[in-house]
């Protein structure tokens, strides 16, 4: 009956502990990441925000935490960043990456001032401290992209996810290798900026080489860079860039990293490029990889050429284009010459002016590009690029979708 007696105790007080007592939690960290979580403001300033490491009490930190720790292509992308950080010297302490867990915003790699309060390594918390890092921040709620930790079974979410993280992990990965920003990169230049945007060398070059490092570690293709050759838009559709113009397009920048990857061990080559020379264009790059890797120089020309020559198959389009704003121009303006009617020669001379700035900024790319004379393109033949040309020899028939 004693016996008895304690065993009853002993199992009560073990529920006791279990149920009253709260539980451990434990930090969200290890050695090659850490999640935040935004923890209010320090004092009144607006501009010393304090980020606090999530711990295991929270579920969807956890389950993201589970995730990214487990994932081994995003393990090899935050192994990258730690390994820019001690690059040419091993024995300097490399630091986790900050990943930042926010109900709203924005996917994107931030570099500003926080002050965070971590665990030291007795899991207990430590005092605050200003960090000065890149910091990579995943929503919870975005028009653009959110992370649902319900969803990370399910694969496009995923690959979505893995693209995302390892975009902006390369950010951060290149401004640890790189210690700077140019100029060329500032809130104006990276304002609305977009894969067929063309905006500046070294904006094109730093989001292209992110957006070819998360297509690489999601399983992405980026095997055609037509969609981003030309500018599409309202007023600019199927225009096709000039070389200068591709240089500077994110996209166009991003598949020409992707087939430099397909050389022989030519991730690693490209990341011995970038960590020894540190180019900020894409033309540098290129010339770069050639003075490092002089049996890749040929395929790297042919790369560069393949990818900044605008591919020829919108020319079809823009020739019939051309074509059918040089007959509208004529009829605006035999139907200005020989009527007089306020309300319809007005409507006329408006449209005039449209089909004027259109065709001539059709000609003026065709006669940059390809060398085509106005006659050439204004001809009810179709032209021909030259035999130097890495396009096809001839155009094939087609109709104009602006015909009409």
């Amino acid at each position: 009956m004693k016996h008895t007696c304690w065993k009853i105790l002993t199992v009560q007080i073990f529920f006791f502990i279990i149920t009253v007592i709260p539980a451990v939690s434990e930090p969200l960290q290890n050695d090659l990441f850490v999640l935040l979580k935004p923890d209010g403001f320090l004092g009144n300033a607006f501009t010393h925000a304090t980020l606090k490491v999530a711990d295991s009490s929270d579920d969807t930190s956890s389950a993201i935490y589970d995730f990214l720790k487990n994932n081994s292509k995003l393990q090899k992308v935050f192994e990258m960043y730690r390994d820019s950080q001690t690059e040419g010297n091993p024995d300097k302490k490399a630091l986790p990456l900050n990943i930042v867990i926010k109900e709203k915003g924005n996917l994107l790699m931030d570099s500003f001032s926080a002050y965070i309060t971590t665990y030291n390594d007795d899991g207990k918390l430590s005092t605050d401290y200003q960090y000065v890092c890149p910091k990579v921040v995943v929503p919870l709620s975005s028009e653009m992209f959110a992370v649902d930790p319900k969803k990370l079974s399910d694969p496009s979410h995923i690959e979505e996810f893995i693209c995302g993280v390892a975009h902006e992990t390369a950010h951060a990965i290149m401004k640890r290798t790189y210690g700077y920003i140019p100029k060329g990169i500032n809130p104006f230049a990276a304002f609305g900026h977009e894969k067929g945007k063309a905006s500046t060398n070294e904006l094109a070059f730093t989001e292209g080489y992110a957006e070819f490092m998360g297509a690489y570690f999601s399983g992405d293709s980026l095997d055609d860079p037509s969609s981003y050759q030309r500018d599409i838009g309202a007023n600019m559709a199927f225009i096709p860039k000039t070389r200068k113009e591709n240089q500077k397009t994110e996209g166009v920048v991003a598949s020409i990293f992707w087939d430099m990857a397909k050389l022989p061990d030519g991730f690693n080559k490209i990341h011995r490029v970038l960590k020894e020379k540190r180019p900020w264009k894409i033309e540098s790059m290129a010339k770069f990889f050639k003075e490092l890797y002089p049996e890749d120089a040929t395929a790297i020309d042919a790369i560069m050429d393949e990818n900044l020559n605008t591919a020829p198959d919108p020319l079809l389009t823009c020739w019939l284009e051309i074509r059918t704003l040089r007959s509208q121009i004529d009829s605006f303006e035999k139907q200005l010459a020989s009527t007089w009617n306020p309300v319809s020669d007005a409507k006329a001379f408006v449209e005039l002016q449209k089909a004027k700035t259109r065709y001539k900024n059709l000609m003026d790319r065709y006669l940059n590009i390809y060398g085509f004379t106005e006659e050439q393109l204004t001809s009810s033949i179709r032209p021909a690029f030259k035999n130097n040309s890495t396009a096809v020899n001839v155009i094939s028939s087609g109709t104009s979708p602006f015909s009409e």
